[in-house]
């Protein structure tokens, strides 16, 4: 029974109620202002499940997990800084 009550916490607590507020975020704010706020996703993941499970962090993870980020960081925001050039220089 603890299992069954575990997965609906996971699935509709924890999801849904997650998703209905990031939809009243962008509603609110707009897309552009909460996008960042993905970023925060993988930190607290890992600093709750090294609080609840004991999960330990390897100089190796810290360093994979950094240069993911940034990798991720760098495609999504390199293009707005090449049209900005482009437009200056157009301009």
């Amino acid at each position: 029974m603890a299992v069954w009550l575990s997965m609906f916490y996971a699935v509709t607590i924890s999801s849904f109620l997650g998703w209905l507020s990031w939809a009243r975020i962008n509603q609110v704010r707009g897309v552009a202002k909460s996008a960042p706020l993905m970023y925060l996703m993988p930190p607290i993941a890992g600093l709750v499940s090294w609080i609840t499970l004991g999960e330990t962090f390897t100089w190796l993870k810290i360093i994979g997990a950094l240069v993911t980020m940034i990798g991720v960081a760098w495609a999504q925001f390199a293009g707005g800084l090449r049209n900005t050039v482009v437009q200056a220089e157009s301009g």
